[in-house]
């Protein structure tokens, strides 16, 4: 009986685990592609400043900018 307790905890701590993991995989993944927006954001930005972007883009990207909090 105690045996079986024993298996049955572990199993369940297993499983908690693999919970834990798969959530903190899913919080990585989504502050990655936070990151990768926030980097074409800033890409779109430097853009702007250097004046490579047409008028119809920078158009876009203040727009872009004014509605971002």
């Amino acid at each position: 009986m105690i045996l079986a307790l024993k298996a049955h905890y572990e199993r369940k701590q297993g499983e908690l685990a693999l919970k834990l993991a798969a959530r903190d995989h899913d919080a990585a993944t989504q502050a990655l592609a936070d990151a990768k927006e926030q980097l074409a954001s800033l890409r779109d930005q430097e853009k702007f400043i250097n004046g490579v972007l047409t008028e119809d883009e920078q158009a876009e990207l203040l727009l872009k900018c004014l509605t971002t909090p």
